[in-house]
């Protein structure tokens, strides 16, 4: 059974933990996109790593729920980026709440990229927090590609608030350390795995 993990960690003591394993999943990730791709980046240390890998692009249309991605970004100075308002949740920062999830229905078919604190196959992927759980079932209602970035320290992790079942899940982009059985497992839900 999935262990249980409730604990709201602030974003800056999470970018300490696996902090290799972090930069090589969001440089790894990075290379799924495309020049000219729509995509959206979730909240979150790993999915910080993404927004720092992409300077081989000169066009992306990137929609964000995270005021620090959203400064990364703005680094580049030639992409088209949208920031989803509502209220700002310090420990992530992130926004949440009725305005960014109303604000999120004004995008489709994009490639999200979303952070994921808990997975399991029992229980999907979940998150200590309702509203952020209730915004990322929203991003991957609106979205062609669902691909999520977490190191291996995640798995057989179960949260407080449900998010999603695992084969909502297009692929995964994770360290090589995940347990014994799972890359099987995860070929058997047609759940891309990238390592």
């Amino acid at each position: 059974p999935a262990q249980n993990t409730n604990e709201d960690v602030a974003i800056g003591q999470k970018r300490m933990f696996n902090f290799r394993e972090k930069e090589r999943i969001g440089r790894l990730a990075a290379s799924l996109i495309k020049e000219g791709d729509c995509i959206m980046i979730d909240s979150g240390t790993t999915t910080l790593e993404i927004a720092k890998n992409l300077g081989r692009f000169e066009n992306l249309s990137i929609v964000t729920n995270a005021m620090n991605i959203a400064m990364e970004l703005m680094k580049y100075k030639r992409f088209n980026v949208v920031i989803l308002g509502g209220h700002l949740r310090i420990n992530s920062h992130s926004t949440i709440g009725p305005i960014a999830l109303k604000t999120i229905s004004h995008f489709a078919n994009y490639k999200l990229f979303l952070g994921v604190d808990s997975f399991s196959f029992e229980n999907g992927i979940s998150t200590p927090n309702i509203e952020e759980a209730m915004l990322n079932q929203a991003m991957i209602a609106q979205a062609i590609e669902v691909i999520a970035v977490f190191d291996s320290s995640k798995f057989n992790k179960r949260s407080f608030c449900h998010i999603a079942n695992a084969d909502q899940i297009n692929a995964i982009v994770t360290d090589n350390n995940l347990p014994v059985g799972y890359s099987t497992r995860l070929k058997d839900k047609n759940i891309q795995l990238y390592l």
